[in-house]
């Protein structure tokens, strides 16, 4: 089982509890988070106020379904970028679930990998179609 982690925003009008600026998507609104199956159905959604980071509370959010699916099958975590902290991959390393977490661009990451690259960072491949050009 592949579980997907996300958050999204959601645009708030009014005075309701929970609505703050979100600097991010430069709006009022609500900042929730969700667990999808690898087939779209969804496990779990928590309405989080607008200003929270998009990984707060993670940890704690999937904790229970971890627990709860990974028994007797394979179990997968993954996760945007914005959800890559130590916290989440000492947990899932601690229950042997395998994750895979996107990490965020910088400089040390850029040098090493920068000798395995195909192509410059950000260029699309030469027949215009992915995959034609290896």
């Amino acid at each position: 089982m592949i579980i997907d982690l996300d958050s999204t925003e959601d645009p708030a009008h009014g005075k309701q509890e929970g609505v703050a600026y979100n600097g991010h998507f430069a709006k009022n609104c609500f900042h929730p988070l969700f667990c999808f199956t690898s087939e779209g159905d969804c496990l779990k959604a928590k309405l989080r106020p607008g200003n929270v980071h998009s990984a707060d509370g993670t940890l704690e959010f999937i904790k229970p379904i971890v627990e709860r699916y990974r028994v007797g099958s394979s179990f997968l975590v993954s996760g945007r970028r914005r959800f890559a902290n130590p916290e989440t991959y000492e947990y899932c390393e601690e229950y042997r679930s395998t994750y895979f977490i996107r990490l965020p661009s910088n400089a040390i990451l850029m040098r090493l990998l920068g000798p395995h690259l195909n192509r410059p960072v950000g260029r699309p491949p030469k027949s215009g179609i992915s995959g034609e050009d290896r």
